[in-house]
């Protein structure tokens, strides 16, 4: 997608409340924010977003889901 100069873009981002997760499972740590990568580039931008996310990389636990990015 492609966002012209001084259109924008959105895209709904969902974050799953870590503390119902069994402290053994998730091993909640502290967060500064979330990387965001555009499709097909290796370019990051950093989202500051300070909250507690789990540490473990069990795939059984979902932290955030992202819809699909829309014109605004």
């Amino acid at each position: 997608m492609q966002v012209a100069p001084g259109e924008s873009a959105v895209a709904a981002v969902k974050a799953t409340q870590v503390q119902n997760f069994s402290q053994d499972a998730c091993q909640p740590t502290s967060v500064s924010g979330i990387d965001v990568y555009s499709p097909n580039t290796t370019e990051v931008v950093f989202l500051p977003y300070v909250s507690t996310g789990c540490g473990t990389d069990d795939p059984s636990i979902t932290q955030l889901s992202v819809q699909p990015v829309v014109a605004e």
